[in-house]
Formats: C-alpha cells, structure tokens, sequence
C-alpha cells in the first residue's frame, strides 16, 4: 500500500510541472502549411476528349510570439504570409484553343491574440485561442492561349481585410519547454474591402465556421521558462 501511495505521489509531482503555463513566461511559436489540391475535367475538343486540369497551391508561414501575464492566460502577436495560386483550364470556342487561367494572391498578416490553456492531462492541453487578423492582400491574373494569341496580365486590386476568430487547438507537451499544436477548426467572422477595376470600392462580409480534423494546422511553441 506504501509502494502504491509512494508511486501516485511521484507521478502527481512529476506531472505538475506540465499542468500550468506559470505567469511572467514568454513564448514564440512557428508553423508552415502547404496543401495542394488538383482535379481533371475531360472536355470534348471537337475530335476527341482533352483533360482540363483544375489545381490550388496554398503556402502559408505564420511567426508569433507572446507572455503568459497570469497563469494558463496569455497574450502575443502573431503575423506571416499567405499566397495562394489557382489554375483553371478551358477550351474556347471555336476552335478549340486551350485557355489557362492563373490566378495569384499575395497576403501579409498580423494578428494580435489572447489565448487561454485548459489542461486536460498531464501533458495535453486544449487551447482556446480568440485572434484578430489584419490582412493586406493583392495578386495578378495571367491568362495564356495555347495558339499565338499573346497573354493577357492583369494586376488584382489591393485589399485589406480584419475579423475576428475563436480557433480551438490542441497541444502536447513532451517537454514542459516546448509544446506541439494542432489547430483542428475556427468560428468568427471576416471583412474585406477592395476596389474594383472602376476604382470603386466594395466590402463584403461573412460569419463562418470550419472544422478540419483531417488537415489540421500545426505548429511548434517554445517557452522560455524561468526555471530553464
């Protein structure tokens, strides 16, 4: 009964330094994504069925850095960039000429962010963190034909872009100095603004909720703790 007790202490004080981010703790944090996505069309050309092909590219890098004020409450910037590129391919008609569309966007973000750590387990935590992403956006569309008809290049309007996100994450702790985390989903809403190519300006706005359990986001956390 000594040797059970004895074993459950040892366990409790080995895993208590995992159940808390102790205030006064500075942290900065990285990840990248990348996903690639394609589909294929195939479309009569007039003598026989072509393959159109239909792909996304995103790459994405976000940086952070923040200091836990209160113990599991913290606060930080986060910022990076996002670019992402379309390709669309059709026939025109007539004559059957191939026509690709390629579609560009270049952003650059910072997001100020409060996060909160619920642990769970000794070395897993559920984090629920609220950020606000400012978002500066712009791009090109290039347009080629497969005969000799010259390109067409078009610059896209800048944009700028703020909402307001909830994005639950889950972490695990191998080491109480560094953490893995998982974003699986995020709720809140988004606005941008934009002109056109009259140089007028619109805004649209949107509420949305995604989850992503197959493809979450990931990125490694380091804490700078003061015990180190």
């Amino acid at each position: 009964m000594k040797s059970k007790l004895l074993v459950f202490v040892l366990f409790a004080a080995s895993t208590a330094a995992f159940a808390q981010i102790p205030g006064g703790t500075w942290f900065a944090s990285g990840g990248i994504c990348f996903d690639n996505s394609k589909s294929t069309n195939p479309t009569f050309n007039g003598t026989d069925f072509t393959d159109l092909e239909n792909s996304t590219t995103r790459f994405q890098l976000k940086l952070g850095a923040g200091y836990a004020f209160k113990e599991n409450h913290a606060a930080g910037l986060g910022f990076g960039i996002d670019n992402t590129k379309n390709v669309n391919e059709s026939l025109s008609q007539p004559g059957s000429v191939l026509v690709t569309s390629t579609n560009k966007t270049n952003s650059f973000f910072v997001a100020p962010f409060y996060r909160y750590y619920y642990f769970c387990a000794p070395q897993l935590a559920i984090i629920g963190q609220v950020h606000v992403p400012i978002v500066f956006s712009g791009g090109e569309q290039v347009t080629d034909f497969s005969d000799n008809t010259p390109s067409i290049r078009n610059e896209s309007p800048g944009s700028f872009g703020i909402g307001g996100w909830l994005t639950p994450t889950f972490a695990w702790f191998p080491k109480n100095t560094w953490s893995l985390e998982a974003s699986i989903g995020q709720v809140g809403f988004y606005n941008e603004s934009y002109k056109d190519d009259n140089d007028n300006r619109h805004s649209d706005s949107d509420f949305t909720a995604k989850l992503w359990l197959f493809q979450p986001t990931l990125a490694f956390t380091y804490y700078f703790r003061s015990n180190d």
